[in-house]
């Protein structure tokens, strides 16, 4: 990832305890620091058997994304 020079989007998806773990945490603001774009992943049922945060951001919402980034200057990050 050191030598990319075109938007990189990350979209986590993660159990509760996962996402709200410190660690994590702070390694998605590095990334959002260090210029990658975060689609939030959102709530719901989770592979694990629970209901949380966490969940996978729903495919078209990940879409509606990319087309709104690349629709715009797609420059931005």
């Amino acid at each position: 990832m050191l030598t990319v020079t075109c938007p990189v989007f990350v979209a986590p998806a993660m159990n509760t305890e996962m996402w709200n773990k410190p660690s994590v945490q702070r390694n998605l603001r590095q990334l959002k620091e260090d210029g990658f774009n975060l689609i939030v992943p959102g709530s719901g049922w989770l592979s694990c058997g629970q209901i949380g945060a966490g969940r996978m951001a729903e495919p078209s919402d990940i879409f509606e994304q990319l087309r709104k980034h690349f629709e715009s200057d797609g420059r931005q990050n």
